[in-house]
């Protein structure tokens, strides 16, 4: 995974925005090298990281996977047979056809680090503009790992690309003991 956008998808709605949101879903983007990480895996990644039994609480949080091919529908159909009858139940889940996805405003974007003042002015000295910070790799993965993805491996073998010392972004990043998901559904997170 090298960029991630948050946005909105789903709905009729031209140019939504949180406040004017109309019929859309909030939604992810995430753009990966697929020499490094198949599609299938990024899939996988999805449904293991969800609890795909439960309804969304409305249309603009309910999770939903977008494809944008033939092909891409067939992977993750296939997948998500694979989770219900491994769950034993019925997964719900849509799997929809992406018709045009719009990014959501500045502050919705790598979020968790936008919450870090001193690695924020990093980038700021880094990116003379908002989209080159979204678009920015360093900063997608910043963000992953804040939320607690990601490996203190990969961070160790990464870091030295970001542009912040180590020393300073270990004051920020805490690692999971795992990086496993549950085994159970009650967390919002199902492992397959």
């Amino acid at each position: 995974m090298y960029r991630t956008r948050v946005g909105y998808t789903g709905g009729e709605k031209k140019f939504p925005t949180y406040h004017s949101l109309g019929n859309h879903t909030e939604a992810l983007q995430i753009d990966f090298d697929p020499d490094v990480i198949g599609f299938e895996d990024v899939v996988e990644f999805f449904w293991n990281n969800h609890n795909p039994l439960r309804n969304g609480i409305s249309r603009q949080y309910m999770s939903a996977v977008w494809y944008h091919d033939e092909s891409q529908r067939e992977i993750i159909e296939k997948a998500k047979e694979t989770v219900a009858r491994k769950l034993s139940g019925k997964v719900q889940t849509p799997v929809l056809p992406l018709e045009v996805f719009y990014p959501a405003e500045g502050y919705h974007q790598k979020y968790r680090l936008q919450q870090q003042p001193s690695l924020m002015m990093h980038f700021a000295g880094m990116y003379s503009d908002a989209s080159r910070f979204v678009d920015s790799t360093a900063a997608a993965r910043l963000n992953g790992f804040l939320y607690g993805y990601g490996s203190r491996e990969l961070f160790d073998r990464e870091s030295s690309n970001y542009g912040i010392s180590k020393e300073e972004l270990l004051q920020a990043i805490s690692f999971r003991e795992s990086s496993a998901t549950s085994e159970d559904c009650s967390n919002g997170q199902c492992s397959i």
